[in-house]
């Protein structure tokens, strides 16, 4: 039934692996790799393992046919390279010369210069110019580039359960995403998430929706308000609009929490019990004590 949301102040954690993972998966579904893949899409993305993933096929992607660049054999070593170019410069203060980034790299100054200009092309956030240095947005976040066989495990097991649980539109998005991830996996890593022998197999238990889930994940997604009527425990109908803020799966139940407006505070619904919703033509702004942010405080706490 409806309720406030103290009572998933202890879910809340525990939920939100099953939360991360549907949104990484979903981030990469949006990006559409490797077309529209930046490196300005990384810095949203919340999720380390799924910053890894999408940032080194980015890479391998963004500049495997460059005409600027000289061919590597190992496609790898140069899209690391790239990495630690940008965490070198991020590291320091002052201006780095392209002299001082090919020493640490043991590679020419023009191939540094290539990677710079390719960087910057890419949307990496460098700034200066050949013979006077190069310095690096602040606010700019790097993370590391490859990640081990627990990690795939997890990613390959997190995809099949977006395909068993989540709407066919978010199953499909989990099975492109991670297609796209093996596609660029070097050498025997591809191999490893194709033989994951971790499963996640369809359940029973699965509750029945009388309502369109892809539409409500995409009004949490544009900041549309939603309305609909809901059936608590005792059978009682109440018509609700809602800010709806964030998906929570507790297997098998899904809920949607947000801003009742009928009660003027936070509320959880359970989607199955949802019904003869529709995404109004209204978009909510994110205003003071109604965010997801003060539902987080709130929950805590409760």
């Amino acid at each position: 039934m409806a309720g406030r949301p103290g009572f998933l102040s202890t879910a809340w954690s525990g939920s939100c692996f099953g939360l991360g993972v549907i949104a990484g998966f979903l981030s990469i579904a949006l990006v559409g790799l490797p077309r529209s893949l930046d490196v300005a899409v990384a810095r949203v993305v919340s999720f380390d393992q799924l910053y890894r993933v999408l940032l080194t096929a980015y890479c391998q992607q963004r500049f495997k046919n460059s005409k600027v660049l000289t061919p590597q054999r190992n496609p790898l070593r140069r899209a690391d390279r790239l990495f630690r170019i940008v965490e070198y410069i991020k590291a320091r203060r002052e201006a780095v010369t392209a002299n001082e980034l090919g020493n640490e790299l043991e590679v020419g100054v023009r191939t540094i210069y290539r990677d710079i200009a390719d960087l910057k092309a890419s949307g990496v956030p460098l700034t200066g110019e050949a013979g006077v240095g190069y310095l690096l947005n602040p606010e700019y976040v790097v993370r590391p580039l490859l990640f081990d066989d627990e990690e795939l495990d997890a990613l390959a097991l997190g995809a099949q359960m977006v395909q068993s649980w989540a709407d066919p539109a978010m199953a499909q998005a989990a099975r492109r995403g991670l297609d796209k991830i093996t596609a660029v996996l070097p050498g025997t890593l591809g191999d490893h998430v194709r033989q994951s022998t971790s499963f996640a197999h369809p359940s029973s238990a699965k509750k029945p929706l009388q309502i369109d889930f892809t539409s409500l994940r995409r009004a949490i997604r544009t900041q549309h308000m939603v309305e609909f009527s809901y059936l608590d425990s005792a059978g009682a109908e109440t018509r609700r609009q809602l800010r709806p803020l964030a998906l929570i799966f507790l297997a098998p139940i899904w809920l949607v929490m947000g801003w009742c407006e009928l009660r003027q505070d936070f509320r959880s619904f359970r989607v199955d019990r949802m019904q003869g919703m529709n995404v109004l033509d209204i978009k909510f702004e994110s205003e003071s004590g109604k965010t997801l942010d003060d539902m987080r405080e709130q929950c805590e706490g409760e």
